[in-house]
């Protein structure tokens, strides 16, 4: 996986949830990490053109069998500190502004995810912070930062 080109993170981490490599293409070659992340939920909804247009594709793969890999919850956030750590120790512009946060807590404040993000009150795991925070580390030590 890692030895392809990915147009963004959430494409690679959306990708990574299914074992089927021709799902995990059609994921990869969507057009925006959004598309990416509503074709991973495999949900068939009504609503906005750009988005109905992905029913087929995703019923397509459905009626193959094509599910989220059974074990994901259990690996979801060490693939993530595996994309986070490629991202951070291969773009020298993403892995300074990283550092560039010192010390400080990283928060992804949104309450939409309460698993990723801190739920919007503060509530939820922020786990996506937590991975952002284990990658600087791993950077400042190897740097002697």
């Amino acid at each position: 996986m890692f030895g392809k080109k990915w147009k963004t993170s959430e494409h690679i981490f959306q990708s990574l949830k299914f074992d089927d490599e021709e799902y995990r293409e059609v994921i990869r070659n969507t057009s925006t990490p959004g598309k990416a992340f509503i074709l991973a939920r495999q949900k068939i909804v009504s609503g906005y053109k750009w988005r109905t247009d992905l029913n087929p594709t995703i019923r397509k793969y459905l009626d193959k069998g094509v599910v989220i890999r059974s074990d994901w919850h259990r690996i979801k956030v060490d693939i993530m500190l595996d994309i986070i750590r490629v991202k951070f120790t291969q773009d020298e512009h993403c892995k300074n502004v990283l550092l560039s946060t010192g010390n400080r807590q990283l928060i992804e404040h949104t309450y939409r995810d309460r698993f990723w993000g801190d739920g919007g009150d503060g509530s939820g795991k922020n786990m996506l912070g937590k991975c952002l925070m284990k990658i600087r580390d791993e950077l400042k030590k190897k740097i002697n930062f």
